[in-house]
């Protein structure tokens, strides 16, 4: 990853090269700068190079601090309504949680393993 197409020429803001750099030198810092690279998409690129901002200033570089930086100043976005799904009947009756069942087929009922 690290010499993939998007890193050689591209340019990141210094907070993120710093904690790409600082990540690099451990196991696993790749899958752990995408994890950060992931946040963008959802929080934007000012937000997340605050947020490596502020982990590199208190020495708490890793995925799991700047995640957790942004969930602490940032609401969640918000989550699109699903559509219903065309192709599927409505349903007429909304659907009863029954434990019960579950219990018969534990006891040996109609359907149990044998």
């Amino acid at each position: 990853m690290r010499n993939g197409a998007p890193f050689k020429d591209g340019e990141l803001p210094p907070a993120l090269t710093a904690i790409r750099e600082a990540l690099g030198t451990r196991s696993g810092g790749d899958r752990q700068f995408v994890g950060i690279l992931g946040a963008i998409s959802v929080y934007g690129l000012e937000a997340v190079t605050k947020a490596c901002t502020e982990a590199l200033s208190v020495k708490a570089v890793s995925r799991d601090v700047v995640l957790n930086i942004l969930s602490r100043t940032h609401d969640d976005p918000d989550v699109d309504a699903c559509a219903p799904i065309e192709h599927l009947p409505a349903l007429t009756v909304a659907p009863i949680a029954d434990c019960r069942r579950y219990d018969a087929l534990l006891k040996g009922g109609e359907y149990a393993a044998r």
